[in-house]
């Protein structure tokens, strides 16, 4: 009995050996073919990348099969270019094969349908091996010295990893060479799965004349495949593109890159963005960058109360109309406010201390891409203390196409402070203003500003006539 479980436990450890020896050697070999020199992938906000990996690779004299593994999965295979970095002319790429096809237990057994295998049983009275034939590999039927057995108990033992199958990602070449040794060569391709934002905070006094504004870049990576010690670029900018292509999964981790830092170029008519050092991007891994340390920036904070066009052209019948006044903080993109930066596109959240001196979020909203000298104005939501109401106090008409509208705004602001509030009146037709208790300006074809100062814990009333030819 002892003797038969110690051979049972040798032709065990023997089996695992033999099998682990095998896939190790298979790896080993692969590693000593091949060496990453090299790693740059340029992401784009339109959720591709561009990928440039540089490795050591042999070549031998005559045709052969040459295979990039650790690919990534969601690489656009049209787009693959491979360039030897040296002995171009003594090679000629033949075929190129993009095969993603990961094996696991039923695709291994499949790929030996109708093939020789081996079926290893442990038993007390020792070790018991069959050659078989897999006949189906879903419903385990074997052929068994010229019988057919449904199901048989025991390991199954597989001659080595089918051709075709890959653990990961590859781009397999065939070539032909008239020189033999080691090469660098460079293969880039577009891939999906590759994506980056920028996300900023704005921390404002409680005097709204002064904020601090810090900037984060978080690239994401569902590709397929994982980066590392990557140089990375990020391209800020709307790029033409005829179909979009998709990322796979969802996001498992997030890391913090904190002392990374950014420079910033450009590139044709978008502007690029380089990690100053070099990072690593898991798959499946969301990691930050700091894009800009704290600046102080001199802000302004804004008040409007926007009209609606179908209203300002009808008749009304003496009600007031309530509407809100949205709140918007501005700043300059300049030097002289304490930026002068490209940003690129992203959600700014806005915060500023409560009387406690605890930081409160008070709103966010989107900027689009901003050149610098150029202003980003921000709508963080609308006012508690300030009420503005409406009410058309005459409407006449002359003839079938004209008439002139009245109105009355009454603007009631219950802060400590006095504020200046924005009236933004859509008109139609051709217009003119024909009296007005307030300056005015026309902002537009269409559209007529009253800038009205309220003091604080004050009512002012704002009142204007407008003529209409339609």
């Amino acid at each position: 009995m002892l003797a038969g479980m110690k051979e049972k436990r040798g032709a065990l450890v023997l089996l695992l050996c033999l099998v682990f020896g095998l896939i190790f050697m298979g790896e080993y070999l692969w590693a000593e073919q091949q060496k990453r020199s090299d790693l740059e992938i340029t992401v784009y906000s339109s959720g591709i990348g561009v990928v440039k990996d540089t490795r050591r690779v042999r070549l031998r004299r005559g045709e052969g099969e040459l295979i990039f593994r650790a690919v990534a999965s969601s690489l656009i295979p049209e787009s693959v270019q491979l360039r030897l970095l040296d002995r171009q002319e003594k090679v000629d790429i033949l075929q190129q094969e993009f095969r993603y096809r990961p094996f696991n237990p039923i695709t291994l057994l499949e790929a030996y349908e109708g093939k020789m295998i081996r079926l290893v049983r442990f038993t007390p009275e020792g070790t018991v091996i069959k050659k078989a034939r897999l006949l189906n590999a879903k419903d385990e039927i074997y052929e068994i010295d010229g019988e057919i057995y449904l199901g048989y108990p025991g390991y199954k033992v597989l001659p080595s990893i089918p051709k075709g199958l890959f653990s990961e990602a590859s781009l397999v070449y065939l070539y032909k060479s008239k020189t033999e040794g080691y090469v660098k060569a460079e293969i880039s391709y577009l891939t999906g799965g590759l994506n980056w934002k920028a996300d900023y905070n704005l921390r404002i006094d409680s005097r709204d004349d002064v904020g601090e504004l810090s900037a984060w870049i978080t690239v994401e990576n569902s590709s397929g495949t994982d980066y590392s010690n990557a140089r990375v670029s990020l391209v800020a900018g709307e790029i033409h593109r005829v179909e979009a292509t998709h990322g796979r999964g969802f996001y498992k981790t997030m890391a913090l890159e904190e002392k990374r830092m950014v420079s910033e170029t450009t590139l044709g008519e978008y502007h690029i963005y380089r990690l100053d050092r070099r990072v690593s991007v898991a798959d499946g891994e969301k990691k930050q960058i700091s894009l800009i340390k704290t600046r102080r920036v001199r802000i302004s904070k804004e008040y409007i109360f926007q009209g609606d066009r179908g209203y300002i052209a009808s008749f009304r019948s003496g009600k007031r109309q309530q509407l809100p006044v949205q709140v918007f903080v501005m700043f300059d993109n300049s030097e002289k406010s304490g930026l002068g930066l490209p940003l690129p596109a992203g959600l700014v959240r806005v915060y500023q201390k409560d009387p406690e001196g605890n930081l409160q979020f008070i709103g966010e909203d989107r900027i689009g891409h901003t050149p610098v000298d150029e202003t980003l104005r921000l709508q963080i939501g609308k006012a508690f203390d300030v009420i503005a109401e409406r009410l058309q106090t005459d409407y006449r008409k002359y003839a079938p196409n004209v008439y002139e509208t009245e109105w009355e705004i009454v603007i009631r602001n219950h802060k400590e402070t006095d504020i200046t509030v924005g009236v933004i009146e859509p008109m139609t037709g051709q217009w003119e203003v024909v009296e007005s208790s307030h300056p005015y300006k026309k902002t537009g074809a269409y559209t007529l500003r009253l800038d009205v100062n309220v003091p604080a814990k004050d009512i002012i009333k704002v009142k204007y006539r407008v003529r209409i030819k339609q």
